[in-house]
């Protein structure tokens, strides 16, 4: 009889996990240990286990091999796809018994449920916040260290949480993991596409005194308002250029480095920006993806895009009576 308890006979000591034989529990090993011996050879980041590193290379070759049969958008990884399949689907299986609210993916209602419990037996030793999760209090902990010991490889930016570096470390390799259900627009952080969500939502609630211009969220009106003021608080610590949003600054800061990680597959060309090679890349397919949603025409660039919304919005009003 086949006997199932002796299959797995090599157990991990650190969290128990056990595995069916010696070399996959040594392999399993150095995700405790630390040690990323798998580097690529491109961009140089480095991965504790192969099969990692095999599923970033793509993100170098661009090949998207994990097509949609629905719509035909392709995607690097299955992962990916899986997600995007939701946007036709639009199941929400996982529901929450107090609320309704339903998920689609299993993971999220975890996470909604302690919106309802409110518990958070988890204090920080030195100023009493509490956290529901062990690993927020952990992750909590670093804020009172002055230590920056996480080092982005790329641009030299330094971190206190190793989290946060790896999530920074998206905006060099162009990782999109969180896609929107609704368009299936991707971003690289789960905070942009919480916001990018207020846009299917409508609600513009937070409205700017000066010029009357609308927002979904205050964070954007607050950034708007030092259009007027001018106040500029972020600057270069290189060479000193002042802007008005921490997101230009970042931008900028990609102008010191040397560094173009993104090469075009059709003439050879790198760039520094992700976004710069997206645009370049509709040179080549002659892909127009921004559509005027009053006539209808199609631009290469969102910036080409915005001009020409602004024709409509002067036609309306050029002739308004004063009286």
């Amino acid at each position: 009889m086949f006997n199932d308890a002796a299959v797995k006979s090599y157990g991990c000591e650190i969290c128990g996990k056990t595995f069916n034989r010696r070399g996959n529990l040594k392999k399993h090993m150095d995700i405790h240990s630390g040690v990323k011996k798998h580097v690529c050879e491109i961009c140089g980041y480095a991965f504790t286990q192969r099969n990692a590193l095999n599923q970033h290379l793509p993100i170098h070759t661009g090949v998207k091999k994990h097509v949609c049969e629905v719509c035909g958008c392709a995607f690097t990884y299955r992962g990916a796809l899986d997600r995007h399949l939701l946007i036709h689907t639009r199941a929400k299986r996982y529901a929450c018994e107090i609320c309704g609210k339903a998920f689609s993916r299993k993971g999220h209602l975890p996470s909604h449920m302690k919106s309802h419990t409110g518990v958070k037996n988890l204090m920080c030793g030195i100023c009493g916040k509490t956290f529901p999760r062990k690993e927020s209090l952990n992750r909590h902990m670093r804020a009172h260290s002055t230590s920056r010991s996480y080092t982005c490889e790329f641009c030299g930016k330094a971190f206190r949480h190793p989290e946060n570096v790896k999530t920074h470390m998206l905006i060099h390799t162009g990782v999109k993991d969180h896609v929107c259900e609704i368009c299936g627009c991707a971003f690289t952080h789960r905070n942009a596409l919480n916001k990018h969500l207020f846009i299917h939502i409508s609600v513009k609630k937070h409205i700017c005194e000066i010029c009357g211009y609308a927002f979904t969220q205050s964070g954007a009106l607050n950034q708007h308002m030092r259009i007027h003021t001018g106040v500029e608080s972020c600057a270069c610590e290189i060479c000193g250029k002042d802007f008005i949003q921490r997101a230009g600054l970042n931008y900028h800061l990609r102008v010191h480095s040397t560094l173009s990680i993104f090469t075009c597959d059709f003439c050879g060309k790198a760039f520094k920006h992700a976004c710069s090679l997206k645009t370049h890349l509709a040179l080549h397919t002659g892909r127009k993806d921004h559509v005027c949603e009053i006539c209808g025409k199609a631009f290469l660039r969102r910036p080409d895009l915005k001009q020409h919304a602004r024709t409509h919005r002067t036609a309306t009003t050029k002739f308004e009576c004063a009286v």
